[in-house]
Order: structure tokens, then C-alpha cells, then sequence
């Protein structure tokens, strides 16, 4: 059993882990914020006449330009 994230002065810790799929499903998602398609996603959901772009991802992850972001992007798809 995994241990439960502990209270923190600030408040509790929110802690869950992630398969790789679901990793890199959020890393192809069109509204990532690792995504360059992002923009050209809400353009185009624009011009249709969408009040709102596409469904954010279920959650995110640090941006591409970070050493987090690029060591998750490296592990998610380094068998590719």
C-alpha cells in the first residue's frame, strides 16, 4: 500500500501517479501546455464559430522548456 500524502503548513499535498500512456496522451493533447498545436487548436475552434476551444487535459505537466518537462518528455517517449 502506498503511503497518503502528508499535511503540509500550507495545506495537503496532492499526489497521484501517472501511467506513461496517460503521460504521454497529455503531452500529444492539442491544449498541453507542451503543445505548439495549442494555439493553432484554439485558431481553429475559433474560426468554426466555438465559443470555447478544445477540453483542456485531465491534468498538466511543467512546461517542455523546463528540466522537469524535458525529463518526463525524455522518459515518455524514449522508446520511440
Amino acid at each position: 500500500m502506498l503511503p497518503r500524502p502528508q499535511l503540509t503548513s500550507i495545506g495537503p499535498l496532492d499526489a497521484r501517479w501517472f501511467t506513461k500512456e496517460e503521460i504521454k496522451a497529455v503531452l500529444n493533447h492539442p491544449t498541453s501546455i507542451n503543445s505548439h498545436k495549442r494555439q493553432t487548436a484554439i485558431d481553429i475552434a475559433s474560426q468554426q464559430g466555438a465559443a470555447t476551444g478544445p477540453a483542456d487535459p485531465p491534468f498538466l505537466l511543467p512546461w517542455n522548456t523546463s528540466i522537469a518537462g524535458q525529463l518526463i518528455s525524455a522518459w515518455a517517449f524514449e522508446s520511440e
